[in-house]
């Protein structure tokens, strides 16, 4: 093997002039020199070859490690990239979700919103309306005065629908009050003469009476017609005629006192006016016929069952506690009551009892049958009158 870290000698100078012999062996001597320069050459080639390969071989790995690295940093920064990517547009996936859910909750409580008010307008229209029929039909049963005062009121402030319709109502009962207030002179007047007849009298007080439930309804809920007339007659016993006869208004003011007097706190005495109009006049309406038990209608509401009408057939039988109560009230020995023990006996005894008192009374009767004049004759002198003075 050629050191090749031998230093290459120069060439020498060829010669200027050579010899056939000196020309070949300058010849053999140069190929010779070539040659070793090319068997050089060779080593130099095989030489660096090595060591490039060495190089190489050593560098490989760093290198292959830097380019891994690289890629890495690559790949990682790729992904990096992606996800930040992928993060920017769910990002901007879910804010655009959220944009139009709340785009669509916006729209719903707007409509919803819009949906209650339109509610709340159509109830408070509705409860107006409610109201309005409320006091339409409540009004009916309202002085004439307090509904010209709401029709008044309405007249006002009323929508500007309704406005001129309470304007005409309310014209309406104003002329309807004058009316009535002129016809009401003139019945008043006939009711007062002592010229008018008997009939004329009667009418003009029947006729006071529905003019008052015209005027003042709560007192009488509607104006009392022919059949309502016969259902209170027949209820007090008497002759149902339909009229409203001096006899009929008598046979009301005799079962409106034996109301107050069986109990006054509940039935007071300003209720014994004969006519509809008070409390037991709107009862009787509600009474069937005075069963044959009775005998008066002051006997039906004071003796009657059921005073306090909590049954659907009130004052259709007699009470016996009240029954009791009465013979004593009339004087009976208390042994005669004890004696008469089944209620058709304490009946017999009631009886027999009013006969001696109207003949000791001097209050004489077809029958005998207790009514409001044997009792204020009787209460007069008893002992349960502590004014005497009843």
């Amino acid at each position: 093997m050629v050191d090749s870290s031998k230093p290459i000698e120069p060439e020498k100078p060829a010669p200027t002039s050579l010899s056939a012999p000196d020309f070949e062996l300058e010849k053999a001597r140069l190929e010779a020199e070539l040659q070793k320069e090319k068997i050089r050459a060779d080593v130099r080639k095989v030489v660096y070859g090595t060591m490039i390969v060495g190089v190489a071989v050593a560098a490989f790995p760093f290198f292959q490690e830097v380019a891994r690295s690289a890629f890495s940093e690559r790949i990682e920064a790729i992904k990096v990239q992606a996800q930040e990517r992928t993060l920017d547009i769910k990002a901007k996936s879910e804010q655009k979700v959220l944009e139009t859910k709340n785009q669509y909750e916006n729209q719903i409580a707007e409509k919803t919103h819009q949906l209650e008010q339109r509610k709340l307008s159509t109830t408070d229209v509705g409860n107006r309306r409610d109201y309005l029929e409320k006091l339409a039909s409540e009004g009916r049963n309202e002085r004439i005065e307090k509904r010209i005062i709401i029709a008044e009121f309405f007249s006002f402030l009323a929508e500007t629908g309704d406005r001129d319709q309470w304007v005409r109502f309310r014209d309406y009962l104003l002329l309807k009050q004058t009316r009535i207030n002129e016809e009401k002179v003139t019945v008043a007047a006939t009711a007062a003469s002592d010229h008018s007849s008997d009939e004329a009298r009667s009418a003009a007080i029947e006729r006071l009476a529905q003019i008052s439930a015209i005027q003042d309804p709560a007192t009488d809920s509607e104006i009392p017609g022919v059949s309502q007339i016969k259902e209170v007659q027949r209820a007090l016993g008497i002759a149902d005629d339909g009229r409203f006869s001096a006899m009929t208004r008598t046979a009301i003011r005799e079962f409106q006192t034996g109301m107050f007097r069986r109990n006054p706190s509940e039935w007071p005495q300003s209720d014994i006016t004969g006519t509809l109009a008070s409390r037991s006049g709107r009862v009787l309406r509600t009474l069937k016929p005075m069963p044959a038990v009775f005998m008066s209608p002051f006997e039906r509401a004071y003796l009657g069952s059921d005073s306090g009408m909590f049954t659907s057939d009130p004052l259709s039988g007699i009470d016996q506690r009240q029954l009791a109560s009465v013979l004593s009230f009339l004087g009976v020995a208390p042994q005669k009551i004890v004696a008469a023990a089944s209620l058709d006996d304490r009946i017999t005894l009631l009886r027999e009892r009013i006969a001696e008192l109207r003949t000791t009374l001097n209050l004489p009767a077809p029958k005998p049958i207790l009514d409001s004049a044997l009792y204020e004759a009787v209460w007069k002198t008893s002992p349960l009158n502590v004014n005497a003075r009843d």
